[in-house]
């Protein structure tokens, strides 16, 4: 819980930096800063995956793992979004303002994916 508070403090505050900067709006600046912060992990863990099922020689395995995992996380990833949409079309939110107040409330939560890699 405290990693996703401090990733989210520090996606927000680069975006008022890069915002007034650069002179974009700071909730897309913020949506995509987020939007990369949360990606770049699942993209480190399947590139992993992949290396590692290559040189044991279990290709089939490594992708099988892969595929739900990958699947999983970009529900976890798309789920922010989809609530942000309905929330911003149903009271008339800003929608990153409410992808802001979202994401900050479900940084609450950890969401552990795991698999058990002793039925292959």
């Amino acid at each position: 819980m405290l990693k996703n508070l401090v990733r989210w403090f520090i996606v927000w505050a680069l975006s008022f930096l890069l915002a007034s900067t650069c002179g974009c709006s700071q909730g897309i600046v913020f949506l995509i800063f987020y939007l990369i912060a949360s990606s770049w992990q699942l993209g480190l863990e399947i590139i992993s995956t992949l290396c590692l099922g290559i040189l044991d020689g279990n290709l089939a395995d490594a992708v099988s793992v892969s595929i739900p995992y990958l699947l999983v996380v970009c529900f976890i990833i798309a789920l922010p979004l989809l609530l942000c949409f309905i929330v911003s079309k149903l009271f008339g939110f800003d929608f990153y303002l409410a992808y802001q107040i979202v994401t900050l409330l479900l940084s609450f939560f950890s969401f552990k994916v795991s698999f058990d890699f002793s039925a292959m």
